[in-house]
């Protein structure tokens, strides 16, 4: 009897719970949408599976991404590289192919702003070339990608190509081991693990039937799921979100986790790449994006060149700390990536390179 009365009185109460709780998911929805429906929307996920490199951006992407603590326009091609907003629709004279991860993707700052749009603005204004450069860059790639890159871009294209920029970063080697792994798995098992290690993949990964349908029709959902959304808020309220914050941390120049890995795998890419690209007389210029990375070990294939007018070989090293850097240049809001005035300093440098070469 006593159990009866309690499931009696417990029913109102269980029903009064349901109603509050359905009563605040719909405020939450509809104030999700009223005041910050600019910012937070459905959207289609980043990136999606490629089986030549295993992922990369979403093609026809045209988004502003929003992260904890900055937003960035983001628009990409039918192919899934990041254009420049001002770019020419035909080149007349070739390309320029850009490869990195998201130092040279441009994390954190507009299209634009990106170093291979300076490269390619700054070179043809220097040269009488017109020029297109192709940024192929995406968070989380290594030189697994770019060998493949080169294969698809250099081998596989009419258009001829002028130049290959490739950066590197410290974790690249620590990246070429898990892409090896990861490329003889499913494509269920590769999209399960980006959103654990590569910045704004937090939607690739395959979700159940409900989880899908609320990513796609909620702002709430979509709000609630992002990583640090408080932060978010606060700066979509203040309109303090552009990804040029100044306001800066210390860029460390080498993660002791991805030092250690040996760089044979890498080494024998850029080989790999510069024996393609000489084929063809295209030059190949590898730029260290970290302070002490490599410090030479590219030597054998890519001597590293100090003065603009000296002899180029079919690679050349550029150590973009070769020259004083300022903290300004870097951006704490993107994770420590480059600021836009970091990405305009290092496509200006990157250019006097390219200059002098294509100009011989």
């Amino acid at each position: 009897m006593r159990g009866l009365r309690l499931s009696i009185n417990l029913g109102p109460v269980l029903s009064l719970v349901a109603i509050t709780g359905l009563a605040v998911a719909i405020a939450l929805e509809v104030g999700t949408r009223v005041f910050l429906g600019s910012v937070f929307y459905p959207r289609p996920p980043l990136y999606v599976y490629d089986e030549n490199l295993l992922y990369k951006l979403r093609p026809s992407l045209e988004e502003v991404y929003v992260a904890p603590d900055f937003q960035m326009k983001i628009t990409t091609d039918k192919q899934g590289h990041r254009i420049c907003a001002d770019a020419e629709s035909i080149a007349s004279d070739g390309l320029i192919v850009a490869m990195g991860d998201s130092y040279t993707m441009g994390w954190g700052v507009d299209d634009n702003e990106s170093w291979p749009c300076v490269l390619g603005e700054h070179v043809n204004r220097e040269s009488n070339l017109v020029l297109s450069v192709v940024n192929t860059g995406v968070n989380g790639y290594g030189t697994w990608q770019y060998r493949r890159l080169t294969e698809s871009i250099v081998l596989g294209n009419t258009t001829k190509v002028v130049a290959i920029v490739i950066m590197l970063f410290s974790n690249d080697p620590a990246d070429n081991v898990r892409f090896e792994a990861l490329s003889a798995r499913s494509e269920e098992e590769v999209m399960g693990m980006v959103p654990s290690t590569v910045l704004g993949a937090e939607d690739m990964q395959p979700i159940s039937r409900a989880k899908f349908w609320l990513r796609n029709n909620s702002y709430a959902y979509w709000m609630l799921s992002r990583t640090g959304f408080l932060g978010s808020v606060r700066k979509a309220i203040t309109a303090d979100n552009h990804g040029n914050d100044r306001s800066l941390d210390e860029h460390y120049s080498c993660a002791i986790e991805d030092c250690s890995i040996p760089l044979d795998e890498l080494v024998a890419d850029i080989e790999y790449i510069v024996s393609v690209a000489a084929a063809k007389s295209i030059p190949v210029f590898v730029v260290s994006a970290n302070r002490n990375f490599l410090d030479n070990e590219l030597d054998g294939v890519c001597p590293q060149v100090f003065a603009f007018d000296s002899t180029f070989t079919d690679c050349t090293f550029i150590n973009i700390h070769d020259t004083e850097w300022s903290s300004e240049m870097v951006n704490r809001h993107s994770g420590g990536h480059f600021s836009a005035l970091g990405h305009e300093f290092v496509g200006v440098q990157i250019a006097r390179y390219v200059l002098s070469r294509i100009g011989e």
